[in-house]
């Protein structure tokens, strides 16, 4: 009768032991979970093109001969080649989607895509599409500026063509805001990172 008493003790505590584990597991997940919803819901995923009406923009078609300036709110659709110059948005607030349409740009001493101001930038691919830096920036640039496409407005990538990124200096893609891809093909081989984003990449 002992001998039962204590193998049903045993049992007790086995099962008393079981338990508590599962709740154990079961409080944990649902803290991971609710953590996790807590993150992703935090992250701005439509505050990029989005909410933009584009239509309401004035839309600019550019074949490429030379640097080119953007400084208004639009659409800028750009086609052909440049070497030894860059794209450079500084609109202040405004919306900017850039349309690359088997474009090919080539800037030996800095960034082929510099935006220095904007609300928001909106790369859209088309086609093949080839950007290139070298292996040495001018010393006019400020020191974090270090990547092919480098923007300190909020970036999104979309289209269903193709970016193909050589970036000799550092880096292929840098954000100082976020940094979104939804769609499109990437080919990037760099000397340090291929995408960095300050606030997120998603």
């Amino acid at each position: 009768a002992s001998r039962s008493r204590l193998e049903w003790r045993w049992l007790i505590l086995v099962v008393a032991f079981a338990a508590v584990l599962a709740v154990a597991i079961m409080l944990n997940t649902n803290t991971t979970d609710n953590s996790v919803s807590k993150l992703l819901g935090g992250i701005k995923t439509d505050n990029s093109d989005l909410n933009v009406n584009w239509e309401r923009y004035q839309s600019i078609d550019v074949k490429l001969s030379e640097t080119f300036k953007i400084t208004e709110s639009g659409t800028y659709h750009l086609t052909g080649s440049l070497e030894n110059g860059q794209i450079i948005v500084d609109a202040g607030v405004s919306e900017v989607r850039i349309i690359l349409d088997n474009v090919t740009i080539s800037n030996p001493t800095g960034p082929a895509i510099l935006a220095y101001n904007a609300e928001n930038l909106v790369i859209e691919l088309v086609g093949d599409n080839v950007l290139m830096d070298g292996v040495f920036y001018d010393s006019n640039y400020d020191p974090d500026v270090s990547g092919v496409i480098y923007s300190k407005a909020d970036l999104a990538f979309t289209g269903k063509g193709t970016l193909d990124i050589t970036a000799n200096f550092a880096d292929g893609i840098v954000g100082k805001d976020d940094v979104v891809i939804r769609d499109g093909n990437y080919i990037i081989n760099a000397n340090d990172d291929g995408i960095r984003g300050k606030d997120s990449v998603y």
